[in-house]
């Protein structure tokens, strides 16, 4: 599959890129380059964001794919990615109604990472101690550390076959765990003292000044933690741009999302909106 493609390639993933989409991208390089001697190169439009590091030595360009090989990763679309992209070879994502928008499509509803999905795809003899690390971090952010509801047996026994290689679980979650300035844990505590709980258990924060994607996902992710909220919504609104964020483990918000054109899982998902 991958072999047959001649020439360079471009590895591209969503923009607002999270520690999923940048660990595909090096996962992929990495299996790439023990398969051919092809130049890749890695795009996401927006860059790194804040808290997640570059997790290999290719730096991660912002600027348009140029190599006529495109493989898109964690994008449930094409606009996902923030580029006007030609033909994309191969679409590898694990959301669900995923467009299916290149020549090859290759979906994995049942993996809770793209990670895990390019895990179970690499042979055996393919697996580095660098792509199990890299394996790991998309499963356990996605997951957040095994904890979503959508988490399977399949997923588990994923971790169980990394481990068994490489255990590289305490260097994984070191990486994962958040590292905020003084500035940044200041940014946090202003987003929870704006949130409010409603007569319906649904938490929410509207913002009007933007705020960083890593300490809003913090935000939602401390907010549905209690007890008595059912679903949290996070609505930015930035220069108009409207992102909403969502998270529930009662109600399918991916069904939200899609009324604004979104998309994500069950449990969490994702609009944005120009105005």
């Amino acid at each position: 599959m991958l072999s047959r493609l001649i020439g360079p390639i471009s590895l591209v993933c969503h923009q607002n890129a999270d520690f999923d989409a940048i660990a595909s991208l090096y996962l992929l390089e990495a299996w790439l380059k023990q398969i051919t001697q092809t130049n890749i190169s890695l795009h996401c439009s927006t860059g790194l964001s804040l808290g997640i590091p570059q997790l290999g030595v290719s730096p991660i360009l912002q600027s348009q794919p140029s190599h006529p090989n495109i493989i898109t990763l964690d994008c449930r679309t094409m606009q996902r990615t923030g580029y006007q992209l030609p033909e994309v070879a191969i679409n590898f994502d694990h959301h669900p109604n995923n467009s299916q928008f290149a020549k090859l499509n290759i979906i994995d509803l049942q993996a809770v990472s793209t990670t895990e999905l390019l895990w179970k795809l690499i042979p055996q003899q393919f697996k580095t101690p660098s792509i199990c690390q890299l394996a790991l971090l998309g499963i356990f952010s996605d997951s957040q550390n095994l904890s979503t509801p959508n988490l399977s047996s399949q997923t588990l026994r994923t971790c169980s076959e990394i481990l068994k290689i490489s255990n590289q679980l305490q260097a994984s979650l070191n990486i994962l765990k958040p590292k905020l300035k003084a500035q940044e844990l200041k940014q946090l505590g202003e987003l929870l003292l704006q949130s409010q709980i409603n007569s319906k258990q649904i938490a929410s924060i509207y913002l009007t000044q933007h705020y960083p994607k890593a300490i809003r996902n913090l935000a939602l992710q401390q907010l549905s933690q209690l007890q008595n909220t059912k679903a949290v919504c996070l609505i930015q609104n930035d220069k108009g741009r409207i992102q909403g964020s969502l998270r529930s483990k009662k109600i399918d918000v991916h069904k939200l999302s899609e009324l604004f054109q979104g998309g994500g899982h069950k449990n969490a998902a994702g609009f944005e909106i120009k105005i």
